[in-house]
């Protein structure tokens, strides 16, 4: 691979993950570059207009031309037009918010969502990206991964909240169960009080390209009665996506 390429790529997934803007020293320390080096690179960036340098700090950020880039690609995804219609009316339903996820590198990315109307939720932004194993989403995701990967995503896995799956063996357990009933559900893994059930949304070809989440108050979850209800709607609602996306149950 061409190196330059390789830590200009890698410089930019290092800021998109920073929560403020950074400095050189710290950014060239984290990806093992010099300052020299990193220093021209961000300076790159910011006659291209992908970053911009604070000039009294001396500090760097991303700007909105990547995101602008990315809503280009996104708005030729299929997937998430085709959703949005069924997830809005599993919203109207259940009053709990849903997302559309796709998989990547060991996280989900949100690519679309539908905020609910129940006071207690996790407010999901498309472009969010969040841990696979400890979300529902994410869950449905990891459970058709083989599992060289899945040691690989899931070798250290941090915990989030009391009730986030620490031990691969135990994730594995878990995924073996999603793979078995056809859908995910999560109870305070990643966020307190927020539980979440997911489906897979499959192509004409059968393959599973994203999965559509419902997030509720961890209390509306906690009987028998409730969970089956929210799994139902959520395997229909991914059911009418993959129909639309030409998907067909075999037999």
């Amino acid at each position: 691979m061409e190196k330059t390429v390789v830590k200009v790529l890698k410089l930019v997934e290092a800021l998109s993950l920073a929560e403020e803007p950074v400095g050189v020293t710290a950014i060239a320390g984290e990806l093992g570059l010099t300052k020299s080096n990193a220093h021209r690179l961000l300076n790159t960036l910011a006659e291209l207009g992908y970053v911009k340098r604070h000039a009294k700090v001396g500090q760097y950020e991303l700007t909105l031309k990547l995101w602008r880039i990315g809503v280009v690609v996104m708005s030729r995804l299929d997937v998430a037009r085709i959703a949005l219609p069924h997830m809005r009316a599993l919203e109207k339903v259940t009053h709990g918010s849903v997302n559309l996820s796709v998989f990547d590198d060991g996280q989900v990315v949100y690519v679309a969502a539908v905020q609910g109307r129940n006071p207690v939720r996790a407010f999901i932004r498309v472009g969010d990206r969040r841990p696979g194993y400890c979300t529902a989403t994410g869950k449905v995701l990891l459970a058709h991964q083989p599992e060289k990967l899945l040691r690989k995503y899931c070798g250290k896995l941090k915990q989030y909240t009391p009730n986030t799956i620490t031990r691969f063996a135990g994730l594995k357990a878990e995924l073996a169960q999603v793979r078995k009933r056809g859908y995910s559900m999560t109870t305070g893994e990643w966020s307190d009080n927020v539980s979440g059930v997911a489906a897979p949304i499959r192509s004409a070809g059968a393959e599973i390209i994203a999965a559509v989440g419902l997030m509720s108050p961890l209390e509306r979850l906690k009987t028998k009665s409730t969970r089956s209800q929210a799994a139902k709607a959520i395997l229909d609602c991914a059911a009418r996506i993959s129909s639309e996306l030409g998907y067909h149950e075999p037999g």
